[in-house]
């Protein structure tokens, strides 16, 4: 390349590679754009998140650290300012960087911040679970009709007592447009967490979202020789799985596929494993038919975003300039696998293998990576692409150019963890080695229960071998490489250059 391209990086919120059609997701027609998007470019089967948890896992993907590295180990934690995301490389480089959507780089208690220069972005407009700041704003003065329904979408935020700008007290509001817009969608037969959205999809927040980076990518013609960088992320398919009704309408629930069946005890799981998402979600009372509904709105709320990256990538094809496309999750959603739903302490496959694909700017078409890939390899994969030096790290740069993707070198294990969520926010430490020969082994902090999956001849993980006296030595083995893996993330070690994931296929 004669020139530094433009990036464009496109995430998406709790969606696991096994619900993209690429990666052979079990629903047909849910991800067209996506999939049109791998095979012109190289799909990384067995990429992973280093946490199952929101804020943490974007803030390892723009430091390139770990969250035991950062202490970002928990939502609503401000990123440390001496470990700099590759927004404030890129822009020292010369690149614009914007962003749009979600960022959860601040805690959600506070307001949706208008201002994330500290971090490397020159512009941002942010919206977040929460559903406050602009996209309500562009709801009130374009909509307005349809704002009272998108208020009562927002979450009960404890600033709602003294909502910006004005500061009035939008509680009463809050709870009234609840009642009226959301409340009676979630009766049966749907429920709380699954249901169709009160507003049609050109008001939606994921159209919102796309278009402001249309309009952000159109803008770059102005600036025909300075590079940018595009950050978007959309806020669904996360629970509430809510799709506009022309979206729900397409998946019908009686074509769903079953979910992965739960192969653990209720009664002898950690922690009560699933007593917590039982109070939460009623799980308890829910029968074949209430997963399905679930599943289908889960999988129309993927396919309106897929429908929404599909606009992005046309305004990108038609801008002309020569651009780097990532696409890629924070985690996924098991939306019924095992008994259970999106992430948390739980390591299962659709939580933490998320998908990612890269497509242009030299990148090799129709390959894929079958070897082991981390969030943690983003940050030097952006930074060289841009031409700039990432130096030594926990991470290191996909293989995405054919020479790469031929280099036998491959990365031996990789490091899940959580630290904290909902089941036990103070003690629930899970930690979690995935090996390149195909084996998951997860440790609960003080808990008997442990999880040994031969991910090969078992990938649905049916047959927990924890406590098979046949597999003690493998166990052990495991045990011993996850406590130095832990170790080295902990003390920071970057003395040794990380390995490069390698071993493809190409065509």
């Amino acid at each position: 390349m004669t020139q530094q391209p433009d990036i464009l990086l496109i995430l998406a919120d709790q969606w696991g590679a096994a619900s993209v059609g690429a990666y052979g997701c079990d629903v047909d027609g849910v991800t067209p754009h996506l999939d049109a998007l791998a095979a012109r470019g190289v799909r990384y089967d067995r990429h992973y998140t280093p946490t199952p948890i929101c804020g943490p896992s974007r803030n390892a993907m723009l430091t390139g650290r770990s969250p035991s590295v950062t202490g970002v180990v928990a939502n609503d934690i401000e990123p440390r300012a001496d470990i700099p995301f590759f927004t404030q490389e890129l822009r020292e480089a010369g690149y614009r960087t914007a962003g749009v959507g979600k960022f959860h780089f601040t805690p959600h208690t506070n307001y949706p911040p208008s201002d994330l220069d500290h971090l490397g972005f020159d512009d941002v407009q942010v919206t977040e679970d929460t559903r406050h700041g602009p996209w309500l704003d562009w709801v009130a003065a374009e909509h307005p009709q349809h704002y009272e329904a998108a208020f009562a979408t927002a979450w009960p935020t404890p600033y709602l007592a003294s909502l910006p700008p004005d500061g009035r007290d939008a509680r009463p509001e809050w709870a009234a447009a609840r009642a009226r817009h959301v409340e009676p969608l979630t009766r049966p037969p749907h429920r709380r967490i699954a249901h169709p959205s009160p507003l049609p999809e050109e008001v939606h927040q994921s159209t919102w979202i796309a278009d402001r980076t249309i309009a952000d990518i159109r803008a770059c013609e102005a600036a025909p020789t300075t590079p940018a960088f595009h950050y978007v992320s959309f806020v669904d398919p996360h629970d509430p799985y809510d799709p506009p009704p022309s979206w729900a309408a397409r998946f019908d629930w009686r074509a769903m596929p079953a979910p992965v069946p739960q192969e653990w005890a209720r009664a002898g799981a950690a922690w009560e494993y699933g007593a917590f998402q039982d109070s939460k979600f009623e799980l308890d009372t829910f029968d074949d038919e209430t997963w399905a509904r679930l599943r289908a709105a889960f999988y129309a709320s993927a396919a309106f975003v897929d429908d929404q990256i599909g606009r992005i990538l046309q305004a990108v094809e038609e801008s002309g300039r020569e651009t780097l496309v990532l696409f890629t999750t924070d985690h996924g959603d098991l939306i019924g696998d095992h008994g259970l739903l999106m992430k948390g302490p739980w390591h299962y496959d659709k939580a933490i293998r998320c998908p990612m694909i890269v497509a242009g700017a030299e990148t090799t078409v129709g390959a894929v990576v079958g070897t082991l890939t981390s969030h943690l390899d983003l940050r030097p994969t952006i930074l060289e692409a841009a031409g700039i030096d990432a130096g030594l790290g926990e991470g290191s740069a996909l293989p995405r150019r054919t020479a790469e993707l031929l280099d036998p070198t491959a990365r031996e294990r990789l490091v899940v963890e959580t630290n904290t969520s909902y089941v036990a926010p103070e003690r629930d430490q899970v930690r979690t080695l995935i090996t390149a020969d195909g084996w998951r082994l997860t440790i609960f902090c003080d808990q008997a229960y442990g999880e040994l999956f031969d991910l090969v001849n078992d990938p649905h993980e049916q047959h927990n071998l924890f406590d098979d006296p046949g597999h003690l030595r493998r166990r052990l083995a495991m045990t011993e490489a996850l406590i130095a893996e832990s170790a080295a993330a902990v003390m920071a070690r970057y003395d040794q250059p990380a390995a490069r994931p390698r071993a493809v296929t190409v065509g």
